[in-house]
């Protein structure tokens, strides 16, 4: 059976509608899949509409990315100096070895809610990545602790050149 667009049509006693979209399909049908988490109450979903809905969703990477409402105009206010917070933990990084969010928030005067975000920017880039799991940080929490990768070590000389 093709995947059905018909909204009013009522499925009959060996099929079953996928709670995500119209489609309709025999029970026993290899067009069903699992979800991770239910949506309208149900596990199950057509494949079309799993592999929508078991997507990992990723936090954009990117400041200004937020889509509307006062979380938008902020990242928009932000998106200026968010480039020049990233560039400081990568010259810190180089300069120092690997840091905690946390600790590194301390060290730099900076609320611990405003430096996790930046980390959290240069990990998608590639630029760190996370070395310990279950580490101590300088603040007795655990904490995962943070180092440059080769990405961020090129970023970083490209930096301290055009500073030179």
């Amino acid at each position: 059976m093709n995947r059905g667009t018909e909204t009013d049509r009522i499925p009959s006693a060996d099929e079953r509608r996928c709670p995500a979209c119209p489609a309709i399909y025999p029970i026993g049908s290899d067009q069903w899949g699992i979800l991770r988490q239910r949506f309208n109450g149900k596990q199950c979903a057509c494949k079309a509409c799993c592999a929508r809905l078991n997507a990992p969703t990723r936090y954009p990477d990117v400041p200004g990315s937020k889509t509307g409402g006062a979380s938008a105009e902020a990242a928009r206010k932000m998106e200026r100096f968010a480039q020049t917070l990233d560039y400081q933990l990568l010259l810190y990084l180089s300069a120092n070895g690997p840091v905690a969010p946390d600790d590194y928030a301390k060290i730099k005067g900076l609320d611990v809610l405003n430096a996790r975000p930046i980390f959290s920017r240069c990990k998608a880039r590639g630029h760190v990545e996370k070395l310990a799991a279950d580490a101590k940080s300088k603040l007795k929490n655990s904490a995962h602790y943070y180092g440059l990768t080769p990405a961020g070590r090129a970023v970083t000389q490209t930096i301290e050149g055009e500073v030179a």
